[in-house]
């Protein structure tokens, strides 16, 4: 990669759509109408899951989850940190999946 002004050479940018981000729940990474109940407050709609906090950090949450996937890390069937419990494995931009 080459080095340009403003940008530190190594680092690969990745864009995150916005679309959605505050509507999706980063638990259960579904979209229900009204899940959204105000600017502040977030309920999920989806019986399984059922998680309540502030909308803010549900969409900051989402953001990271995507982050993540768009960036090839592992990230657990939840959508937190890669540590305990089931993980999957992101494909590479070349397709194959990396090895731990």
């Amino acid at each position: 990669m080459k080095a340009r002004a403003g940008r530190p050479s190594g680092l690969e940018r990745v864009l995150i759509p916005a679309a959605n981000t505050s509507r999706e729940c980063h638990q259960c990474h579904t979209i229900t109408e009204g899940s959204r109940q105000s600017q502040a407050r977030f309920v999920s709609k989806n019986p399984a899951c059922g998680w309540i906090g502030n909308a803010d950090t549900n969409a900051a949450r989402t953001q990271a989850y995507q982050y993540n996937s768009a960036a090839g890390q592992a990230v657990n069937g939840r959508g937190g940190p890669a540590v305990l419990g089931p993980v999957k494995r992101q494909a590479t931009r070349s397709g194959t999946t990396p090895t731990p």
